[in-house]
């Protein structure tokens, strides 16, 4: 996280975008984005002058196969608890 918020700081950027860091996609997996390690990187945003502008996900639910589908979703429980339309609420 520090090399990204330097580089997007340094190129005048005024935010981020959250997708694989560390070269994982499961963010919740990092250090970085759970406890004193997410607090200082909050802080070390707002220092940069930075926000997360967006957080970017490789859940995939469209395939034409229903079990292909069903396991998809219970691989990412999070992102289907947390997103109605995808249930099609």
């Amino acid at each position: 996280m520090p090399q990204i918020m330097e580089v997007a700081a340094d190129a005048g950027y005024d935010g981020i975008e959250l997708r694989f860091v560390e070269g994982e996609d499961s963010l919740w997996k990092l250090a970085a984005f759970s406890g004193t390690q997410m607090a200082a990187n909050r802080r070390a945003l707002a220092d940069h002058g930075l926000m997360i502008a967006c957080v970017d996900t490789s859940c995939r639910f469209h395939s034409p196969d229903a079990r292909e589908r069903e396991a998809r979703r219970a691989r990412n429980p999070r992102f289907w608890r947390h997103n109605p339309a995808r249930r099609g609420s």
